[in-house]
């Protein structure tokens, strides 16, 4: 079942830039001394496409996200959505799915995922009902979080993103604390939302077999430097190389 969506009316232009990232430099400063999170990083993300940034802990990965989200300021440099500054109004364009779901407790599925629609005053209960179906969660609607299991959350989150239909998706470690079969569902999910509906994503991850399932391309961060940007080769697979980023290299090209 797919979302009430005209795809007809939908141009893709596969190719273009949506996202431009330019040589964002992030600062933290305390009473002793300063970290520089981010050391001017740059990627560009192509519209239709599924662009992963991969990296260790510490990388720079959580802080690269909250900067294009606008959780976080750059001390400098740019982010560009459709060749725009990345303001609130290109925010409305964007979902993001947190490592940590981010759902109501006190809410049903239900009402969960119609929240986004009721803040922008579009609520439509059949479009809630339709991104309930999508993810497989339509006999779900009357659960409250706590009543689904990790992998029903992670759908539930996706459903509340998705029903906006957003132009840019954002998952943050999407498969995270997730099983083996219920990883492989997630990965089917965000392969069908980005082909049945046209929708740009950006997935941060650590897991390299994540990437490799659903990237084109990833840009690999190491020490809040993004040292390389590779096209990701789907048809080998190796799980061992001694050093991360050669590890990176090895296992997606």
């Amino acid at each position: 079942m797919q979302l009430m969506i005209d795809l007809s009316i939908i141009v893709t232009v596969r190719g273009k830039d949506m996202i431009s990232i330019t040589n964002i430099t992030k600062t933290f400063d305390s009473k002793n001394n300063s970290f520089t999170a981010l050391h001017n990083v740059s990627f560009t993300v192509q519209t239709g496409e599924m662009f992963g940034i991969v990296g260790e802990s510490g990388a720079g990965k959580s802080t690269l996200l909250r900067c294009i989200i606008n959780l976080e300021i750059p001390d400098s440099g740019t982010i560009l959505f459709d060749d725009k500054p990345m303001d609130k109004n290109m925010l409305r364009e964007t979902a993001t799915i947190f490592q940590n779901y981010n759902l109501f407790n006190n809410k049903t599925a239900f009402d969960n995922v119609a929240l986004p629609l009721k803040i922008r005053n579009t609520y439509h209960e059949q479009s809630v009902t339709d991104a309930l179906k999508f993810v497989g969660l339509e006999s779900r609607r009357d659960y409250y979080p706590a009543q689904l299991s990790g992998g029903e959350k992670q759908r539930l989150a996706i459903a509340r993103a998705i029903v906006s239909k957003p132009k840019f998706l954002i998952c943050d470690e999407p498969t995270s604390a997730l099983d083996r079969k219920t990883s492989q569902d997630m990965i089917e999910l965000l392969n069908r939302i980005n082909t049945e509906l046209n929708t740009t994503i950006l997935i941060v991850t650590h897991e390299l077999s994540v990437a490799k399932a659903l990237c084109s391309r990833v840009a690999i961060l190491d020490k809040g430097h993004c040292v390389d940007v590779i096209n990701v080769d789907r048809t080998l697979m190796d799980d061992y190389s001694i050093n991360y980023i050669d590890h990176v290299k090895e296992v997606l090209r």
